[in-house]
């Protein structure tokens, strides 16, 4: 992210500096929503497959012991659901246009 605004700090703008303020918050605001679209897009991709790693560990964990190594995996990959999993419910409730009272 800083590697766009010192590129967008290069660009040689000229006015008063209201004007040169406001067009980099716009150069701004087109980067976080080009970044946004890029993390964002992808969720249930990555749901999926975290999902499938979890079904991996569970079927490893029946047919043997797991090691410490691959309980701390295991519990990485719920954490890693369970924040996807919130960050798709906000995603959908920001679209909703819900309010909290």
């Amino acid at each position: 992210m800083m590697r766009l605004l010192k590129a967008k700090n290069e660009v040689v703008l000229s006015g008063w500096m209201s004007f040169i303020f406001n067009q980099k918050l716009e150069f701004l605001k087109k980067d976080l929503k080009r970044w946004n679209n890029e993390v964002s897009n992808d969720l249930d991709a990555k749901i999926c497959v975290i999902s499938e790693d979890i079904k991996r560990l569970d079927l490893k964990g029946e047919t043997s012991v797991l090691s410490l190594d691959k309980i701390y995996d295991r519990s990485k990959v719920f954490m890693d659901t369970w924040g996807f999993l919130k960050c798709k419910e906000s995603m959908a409730i920001r679209r909703s246009g819900f309010r909290k009272v």
